[in-house]
């Protein structure tokens, strides 16, 4: 089945593909999420979108960077650096992927391009949408 949803606020993006079967698990409410657009990119807390999606973070203080964990692999993304890095889990080559804005420190938390991110650490069939207050998250179709 394909991931299917229309119209969406200023900038929607659908990513992926959807192979699940109707009978799986309804996906769990959508995230809404304080956030802000910067060149039309939907820029919003890391932690709290990946949190969401079911990873697990930890703060690198020595690196600048945060660590976002599933049982996939390791997206590592720096503050203020225009790419973030995927590490799969079970070895196979670590991927680098250009970010639509780099990530930038916002009062003590890692602020980044969402959609960018999601797409490098290989999730499939999560929109966002976005306008100039903040942002929506949401897995499976049932998110708008």
């Amino acid at each position: 089945m394909r991931c299917i949803v229309t119209g969406g606020l200023l900038a929607g993006i659908i990513l992926g593909l959807w192979a699940g079967a109707a009978t799986a698990a309804p996906a769990p409410a959508p995230l809404d999420i304080s956030g802000q657009l910067d060149k039309g990119t939907a820029m919003a807390s890391v932690r709290e979108v990946f949190t969401y999606l079911g990873f697990t973070s930890e703060w690198l203080g020595a690196r600048n960077t945060i660590s976002l964990r599933n049982s996939q692999g390791t997206l590592e993304v720096k503050v203020g650096a225009s790419s973030a890095t995927w590490r799969p889990a079970k070895g196979g080559t670590a991927v680098q992927m250009s970010l639509a804005r780099p990530a930038r420190m916002v009062s003590g938390t890692v602020v980044g391009p969402v959609a960018t991110l999601i797409r490098a650490a290989g999730l499939t069939c999560v929109g966002v949408s976005s306008d100039k207050s903040g942002a929506r998250v949401w897995q499976g179709t049932s998110g708008r």
